[in-house]
């Protein structure tokens, strides 16, 4: 779906999301119509981003100046954000070098209608917060996106940070099988991300399980939208069949260093 063909209801919640995005950002720096969420402690790309505001049209002046200032703090030049919220952005950063990383799905679930998790068989899914359960998360997470576990530290103070971490368990071994999370919620909002599923158990409705339940957590919080980007086609088949509505896509770029 393209900004030209959206709806009202899409640009809506392609604007909520992108205040979200940008709300995340604000409190790390401001640089022209920039906002970045800088992490200090974490250098991964996806802790650290830059959202633009709505309609921005950035001079070249200003995406140098938002270069440096991820150069300064040893951090890859990097944005996150609906392109269908600031349409110009993308010819410009384009122009200055930056790439696209990739085009995820935005899909979106809201409180209403009421959307009943279902009943899977076989497994427990529990909302954690005890330190060695989220160490079975990011070990869980590791294994299951084929990554190292210093990529899944984040889930270890996810809670303390105002976020939600779901372990599932096999209840044969009670050995545990996936994990998902959702970040802090601001105004009524929140992203669910890290959705994993061991090898073993796939193929069994185990990640829509678990993203439903999450997006449910999240609404008894008090959330109104909870959204998430898809990392592929298969990957938003199963996020639909968990409630979520695909919307305009999001936009990943980055630039390497010179």
């Amino acid at each position: 779906m393209t900004s030209e063909t959206q709806g009202p209801a899409d640009r809506a919640d392609a604007a909520v999301v992108q205040d979200f995005l940008r709300s995340r950002a604000r409190g790390g720096a401001q640089v022209g119509p920039f906002s970045i969420l800088f992490s200090p402690g974490d250098r991964s790309l996806f802790a650290n981003y830059a959202v633009p505001a709505d309609n921005a049209q950035p001079s070249a002046g200003e995406i140098i100046a938002l270069e440096e200032a991820f150069r300064t703090r040893k951090r890859q030049p990097r944005l996150e954000y609906v392109p269908a919220a600031a349409p110009a952005v993308e010819a410009a950063l384009l122009e200055a070098g930056f790439t696209v990383e990739m085009r995820p799905p935005l899909m979106t679930r809201r409180a209403d209608p009421a959307i009943k998790a279902p009943n899977l068989e076989g497994f427990d899914l529990r909302l954690v917060e005890a330190p060695e359960h989220l160490a079975q998360a990011v070990r869980v997470a590791a294994a299951a996106f084929g990554g190292d576990e210093a990529d899944a530290q984040w889930l270890m103070g996810a809670v303390a940070r105002g976020g939600c971490v779901l372990v599932a368990y096999d209840l044969e071994t009670q050995e545990p099988a996936g994990v998902g999370a959702f970040i802090r919620p601001a105004g009524g909002v929140t992203e669910v991300v890290g959705i994993g599923v061991l090898p073993a158990f796939r193929r069994r409705g185990l990640a829509q399980a678990i993203t439903s339940t999450l997006a449910d957590a999240a609404f008894d919080g008090g959330c109104s939208l909870v959204f998430l980007s898809a990392a592929g086609e298969a990957q938003s088949a199963i996020y639909a069949r968990a409630g979520f509505v695909r919307q305009a896509p999001m936009l990943f770029m980055s630039k390497l260093g010179d």
